[in-house]
């Protein structure tokens, strides 16, 4: 089941209300589905992660598929070009992916917990840069924090 809320001028969010494994068979991971973004500007998509993955690297993934997506950045590798940041919030078992200065060729990413000795735990989202504003919006939306 997913839900939207369009913000206007700004961003239109599909939350997952389950994740998806991309990895070893657990749900890990759980991050938006897809965000509207307008070109030129920055997002910030939250990844929630389970408590017992809080003392590991997490990262983005750009890439539609998760054998060929390459890093964009890790909690413990900081990108120096300015495109993204990462943060971790350990409390509340949520990093946090910025990505700035929107196009059109930045659509396909994910997020990710890296697993020593085994599979990475990853969750894809998409973007849908665009150019226009949001003439209509709903008279309300709500986002639910989802606690593991």
């Amino acid at each position: 089941m997913t839900s939207t809320c369009i913000i206007p001028n700004t961003t239109s969010i599909e939350l997952k209300c389950e994740s998806t494994l991309k990895g070893a068979g657990v749900h890990s991971i759980t991050t938006v589905n897809k965000v509207s973004v307008t070109a030129g500007k920055s997002v910030s998509i939250p990844c929630l992660y389970e408590s017992r993955y809080m003392n590991h690297v997490k990262y983005l993934c750009e890439g539609q598929d998760w054998n060929f997506c390459s890093y964009a950045v890790k909690t413990n590798k900081p990108d120096r070009s300015g495109k993204y940041s990462i943060s971790d919030d350990k409390m509340e078992k949520i990093f946090t992916v910025t990505i700035n200065q929107l196009t059109n060729k930045n659509t396909d990413y994910w997020c990710v917990v890296e697993i020593n000795g085994g599979s990475d735990h990853g969750e894809s989202f998409q973007l849908l840069v665009t150019s226009g504003k949001y003439l209509s919006f709903p008279k309300s939306c709500a986002v639910q924090k989802q606690i593991f």
